[in-house]
């Protein structure tokens, strides 16, 4: 599709890449949360590669502390 006009992009001021994802998983019951970790590592279990583990086991802790810590025991990552 064809542009008119101008366009630009702007760096994001206020970075909260993991909030949101913190927030939701903090407004699950602890069941919900239970449910949502094994499934979780149920998938991420099956990844080979140890570094991607490690990877996304970060940013499940920055989203929340508990949430990244219950991954991470569960998928044997430290």
């Amino acid at each position: 599709t064809p542009l008119a006009g101008t366009a630009q992009s702007q760096p994001i001021r206020k970075r909260l890449n993991f909030k949101q994802a913190g927030e939701l998983y903090r407004s699950f019951t602890t069941e919900q949360r239970a449910n949502l970790v094994r499934n979780l590592a149920g998938d991420l279990g099956q990844v080979r590669n140890a570094a991607v583990k490690v990877r996304m086991v970060s940013h499940f802790y920055r989203a929340d502390v508990e949430y990244g810590t219950r991954l991470a025991e569960a998928l044997g990552v430290d």
